[in-house]
């Protein structure tokens, strides 16, 4: 009915609809505690990640060496624990290579990781796309690490939901195979004070209905459930500002029709 329609934000989950699809009340949403975007992108993943065994094969100094977490289908738990050094606790740890360094620079004081540049090059890696818009071509984009990760895309399996919420506590940053929700002030403020408050904030996004999900995302043939920053955003965040009990305001909005 265009009732319906018209208290709806987005239209692409009722194709796919069984029977009467209510209207979405007006609420909290992530945005309201999250900034979200994607991972970095690499340029040539095959290249700038590195196994511990290839880093060490080929000499690239740790300096530039910035631990990554594996695709979502090489990470078997939701939670990633840090050892001392702050790196993941992985089973086959990933690096990415960056460094800002000038090509005379490297070549000059960084032998090993100029000879590897040079590999990529004669590869015609610094020719794509990303990295020949990049000044040097093998400086990655910034991308802090997050503790709240979801995963950019899935289908659904035994869990229900096509996506999944990653809690990280290392250091270590991700690829656009990932969404990162950087806290924002008011919750960075929450955590500070309560490290504690992160795992049950990592509770409730994982409490988020699966539903709540796919109808701000998009499904592809073969049932692949796809979710953009932007949409993740809309997310109901009930259950996150329930946590919160109050430490950061809930703001409060009415429901707009068009």
């Amino acid at each position: 009915p265009a009732d319906t329609l018209r208290q709806e934000r987005k239209w692409s989950k009722f194709p796919l609809a069984k029977g009467k699809v209510a209207a979405a009340p007006a609420g909290s949403t992530l945005s309201d505690l999250f900034t979200i975007k994607r991972g970095l992108v690499t340029g040539a993943n095959g290249f700038f990640i590195l196994s511990a065994e290839k880093a060490r094969a080929t000499g690239v100094p740790r300096e530039f060496l910035t631990p990554i977490l594996p695709s979502p289908r090489h990470l078997p738990r939701d939670r990633v624990h840090a050892d001392a050094r702050g790196d993941p606790v992985l089973d086959q740890p990933l690096y990415l290579l960056s460094c800002d360094l000038p090509e005379e620079e490297v070549r000059k004081d960084f032998p090993a990781l100029w000879r590897y540049l040079e590999c990529g090059m004669t590869e015609g890696v610094h020719k794509g796309y990303i990295c020949r818009h990049r000044t040097p071509w093998y400086a990655q984009e910034r991308r802090p690490p997050t503790r709240f990760l979801c995963t950019y895309m899935g289908r659904r399996g035994k869990r229900g939901s096509p996506f999944r919420f990653i809690l990280n506590d290392s250091r270590a940053i991700a690829a656009n195979v990932y969404l990162l929700l950087y806290p924002r002030a008011a919750l960075r403020k929450a955590l500070a004070h309560d490290p504690e408050l992160a795992e049950r904030i990592w509770q409730a996004l994982q409490r988020i209905p699966a539903e709540a999900l796919t109808d701000e995302g998009r499904v592809y043939g073969g049932g692949l459930h796809k979710m953009e920053p932007k949409e993740l955003a809309k997310a109901p965040a009930d259950r996150l500002f329930a946590v919160l009990k109050g430490t950061v305001a809930q703001p409060q909005r009415e429901l707009s029709l068009f």
